[in-house]
């Protein structure tokens, strides 16, 4: 801080229109003037290289003001030396310190140069002013007797700018301050100078004071003073000390380019929610002012996971919100009870990275709003040059300083309500106190304005996570690597194991990829051999982000066995989903084998070449399908929670592996990937839905038997994915020759005795057969097959319906079934069966 100014060494502004005198300007005389504005200008008759200089021997706590106005484009033949030291007066036989005015190229600033024995090294390059044009401006140069330097300008305000800093002390005498000209012939008058002066300047005689201390991390703190401070005191570590502890820092240093700020490291972490005193003393500022000890607190606060919450995202803006700004956004709020301050912390929206700059404080409880809108209607706004969140998906990421993960969340589209998934609405979290964003955890905005940014948001209430993470797969990647895949992101407490093996195998390590991750990679010792089954169980070490320990589950892995035709069919099948859901495909393994899903493809299927077509990517996920195992296949099962909470605890694969399943009619093959052998296919038309439904949107169609399917029952949200079917053959109890399961039906399809499954024993010399369904007065309702090709095993299914397709009326009803072969009639076979409501 200045405190006073010196009378000037040098001092000439030419009002007295000379320069020969008071002081005394020697050199190319003859080829400067003073000119009728007063100024001190060059008039030289031909291109060459002009100087003037003057007597001073002031360098030690000095400044240089001088006005300097060049009227062209400076370039290395174009262009000004001031030289602020030198120990002679012709420049071309001087060493010191120059400042250069003009250079080649088109990004010209100031530079400070030190020259000797004809050795030219830069000093300081300026951040400005910008002089590759023609330019005036104020300069002022200051240098204290350690050789720091400060140049900058003075503008039209008084008010002195700094551009640049540097330290230089190799040359600490002068005799001579020189202005030299360089010129071609077009520019031999189009320099000019005025207002010269020479100074010694006192600094005030205060000590630095410590302001305040801030935390920039776990193990390090950044404490800011009244003044720059001198770099070599400051780097003392035996300076400072924290208490309770007597802890001294590791590390201290002057931030470089904020010289009144010092960086402290220290070797261990601070103590969460501990009160700290830092004692700080000797140090001193560049004049040698050397501060007394002083003492500064503050508590730590470790940021977790969750402290800081993404809470809102508006990523449609298209319709634009009814009462908001035309802009996207996204809104985090703390939900901690103390201040955290946000300066460098990054937001990752995929791959994209925006950095936060800017000494931004977002206290408990409070939010902050990240745009890209330049006039934001509310306070706690950030403005984010570009952010953009894609309309569809993406992975949004907070990251503290440090780049550690602090909160995330897969926004998608399909989460929001149906009625506002086509834009103009955000997605809030319910509770800010669940670190899972999404599920059940968030939902559209309920807001008139489409959105809540800066403010509690419109759906806000208690919601806990209450629910244990489970396993939907694992897959053994290598013989001695196995991948375990959750139902949500996981922890693992450190230095603990997540799983029990059985012996003799052991776990020698547990990796997660990021604190999203879904899977966990463990290594396993000995190698797993082909043919043996490995089966973990998972501990309390392994949790979700609420603290909930998974759910006791034991998992199984194996090497797989080469599929072949039938092993795996296809067992239910969604191709007309609701807006918002995918189509899927069910998988069931009714071999005995251990199968991966890697060995499939899904395809098309020709009816006409019983062939395979559009054969899709390879199901690249290594999800082992041990006996009895379902497996859904999808693009995504977000939202599936609300859609159906039955398909909770389901084995999943995420992609885009099913071809386009039309919503009128198609066909579905399963083929090995290697060969394109067709393991299993299915031909589908929406007529094959239960003829009374309402709507067949959202409803699957399951297998009932080969060739057989039926829609998926109401009681179980008409679809059942990744579990066993609520359409399925029943036991078969013997009654004659037409065996029936189950006696009763109720065709109100909830899933439950909707269907009976009919089955024909037939005599050895029985051929053909019509099956018929009559009503308790002997009326004929139903034909439900005519003519008949016979096989071993004959299995037709009745919906209880009539001829028209309507739900017959409860009551008792009878099978017939007339046989005959090629030489006539046989005997007809009956049995009874009841309607119920």
């Amino acid at each position: 801080m200045l405190a006073g100014i010196s009378s000037a060494q040098v001092c000439d502004n030419f009002e007295d229109g000379d320069f020969h005198s008071d002081p005394l300007w020697e050199g190319d005389d003859s080829q400067f003037c003073v000119n009728d504005e007063g100024m001190l200008q060059l008039i030289a008759n031909a291109e060459g290289t002009y100087f003037l200089s003057t007597r001073n021997t002031l360098c030690d706590s000095t400044e240089w003001v001088f006005w300097l106005r060049e009227n062209f484009s400076p370039s290395a033949n174009n262009c000004c030396r001031v030289w602020l030291m030198a120990d002679h007066s012709d420049p071309d036989n001087t060493d010191g310190y120059f400042l250069q005015l003009g250079e080649s190229g088109s990004e010209d600033v100031p530079e400070l140069f030190f020259s000797e024995n004809g050795e030219v090294s830069s000093v300081v390059r300026c951040t400005g002013p910008d002089i590759h044009s023609s330019f005036a401006f104020m300069f002022r140069v200051v240098r204290d007797k350690y050789g720091f330097w400060s140049l900058g300008v003075i503008n039209d305000n008084g008010i002195y700018e700094e551009m640049g800093t540097g330290f230089h002390d190799q040359f600490s005498q002068t005799s001579w301050f020189i202005f030299q000209c360089k010129c071609t012939s077009s520019n031999t008058d189009n320099f000019f100078f005025d207002d010269i002066v020479v100074r010694n300047t006192y600094y005030d005689k205060e000590p630095p004071e410590a302001w305040e201390v801030t935390v920039a991390g776990s193990n390090k703190l950044i404490v800011k003073f009244s003044e720059r401070l001198e770099a070599v005191g400051a780097s003392q570590t035996i300076n400072y000390s924290l208490t309770p502890g007597e802890i001294i820092p590791v590390g201290a240093g002057v931030i470089p380019g904020n010289e009144d700020q010092v960086q402290l490291l220290f070797s261990e972490s601070f103590d969460d929610g501990c009160e700290y005193s830092l004692r700080i003393e000797n140090l001193g500022d560049p004049a040698g002012n050397i501060m007394e000890p002083v003492f500064l607190w503050f508590k730590y606060h470790e940021l977790k996971v969750g402290s800081i919450i993404i809470s809102e995202v508006m990523a449609d803006i298209n319709p634009v919100p009814h009462g908001l700004p035309p802009y996207e956004y996204v809104e985090i709020c703390n939900a901690t009870d103390f201040s955290i301050n946000l300066n460098h912390f990054q937001l990752r929206i995929n791959s994209r990275e925006y950095l936060i700059t800017g000494d931004y404080n977002i206290q408990g409880g409070d939010y902050m709003v990240l745009s890209d809108n330049p006039e934001p209607l509310w306070d706690n706004a950030i403005l984010t040059d570009g952010l953009s969140v894609p309309n569809s998906s993406c992975m949004i990421v907070l990251c503290s300083a440090e780049g550690e993960p602090v909160h995330w969340m897969r926004y998608e589209e399909s989460l929001h309500d149906s009625s506002k998934e086509d834009g103009g609405w955000s997605l809030e979290v319910v509770d800010i106190t669940n670190i899972n964003a999404c599920g059940n955890n968030v939902c559209s905005s309920v807001d008139a304005r489409g959105g809540t940014p800066a403010a509690q948001n419109s759906i806000a209430a208690i919601n806990p996570d209450l629910v244990s993470p489970f396993i939907t797969h694992a897959s053994l990647i290598t013989e001695d690597t196995v991948r375990v895949s959750f139902n949500e992101p996981v922890r693992v407490i450190e230095n603990e194991m997540p799983f029990i093996v059985d012996k003799p195998y052991f776990i020698e390590s547990a990796e997660l990829s990021s604190p999203w991750d879904f899977n966990v990679t463990l290594s396993i010792y000995p190698a797993l051999p082909a043919g043996e089954i490995l089966k973990l169980f998972p501990t309390e070490k392994i949790t979700d982000y609420a603290g909930n320990m998974c759910r006791n589950d034991t998992v199984k892995v194996a090497f797989a066995e080469m599929p072949q035709s039938g092993d795996v069919i296809i067992n239910e099948v969604l191709f007309n989903p609701e807006e918002g859901f995918y189509d899927y495909a069910e998988l069931y393994n009714q071999s005995g084998k251990v199968v991966s899903l890697s060995s499939f493809s899904f395809a098309g299927y020709d009816t006409l070449t019983c062939e395979a077509c559009d054969i899709q990517d390879i199901i690249d996920v290594p999800v082992l399908l041990f006996p009895g195992d379902y497996v859904l296949v999808t693009r995504d099962t977000l939202g599936f929670s609300k859609r159906y909470p039955s398909a909770k605890n389901i084995c999943a694969v995420l992609g885009d592996f099913l071809p386009l399943l039309p919503n009128d009619e198609g066909a579905l093959s399963l083929v090995t990937f290697n060969d394109g052998q067709v393991v299993d296919f299915m031909t589908y038309n929406s007529s094959m839905h239960y003829p009374v439904l309402y709507s067949d949107e959202g409803v699957s169609l399951e297998r009932v038997d080969a060739g057989i399917w039926h829609s998926s029952g109401e009681l179980n949200d008409f679809g059942t994915p990744g579990y066993k079917n609520s359409q399925s053959l029943r036991s078969i109890e013997s009654q004659g020759e037409i065996l029936v399961s189950p006696k009763v039906i109720t065709p109100d399809n909830d899933g439950r005795d909707d269907v009976a499954t009919i089955k024909l024993q037939c005599p050895d010399d029985v051929e053909s057969a019509d099956l018929f369904i009559f009503d308790q007065y002997g009326y004929r309702i139903r034909v439900l097959s005519e003519n008949i090709f016979l096989s071993d095993e004959n299995i037709i299914v009745w919906d209880g319906t009539n001829e028209k397709g309507k739900i017959v009326s409860p009551g008792y009803y009878v099978i017939v079934a007339s046989y005959r072969n090629r030489f006539g009639l046989k005997p007809a076979a009956k049995a009874s069966i009841a309607v119920g409501l």
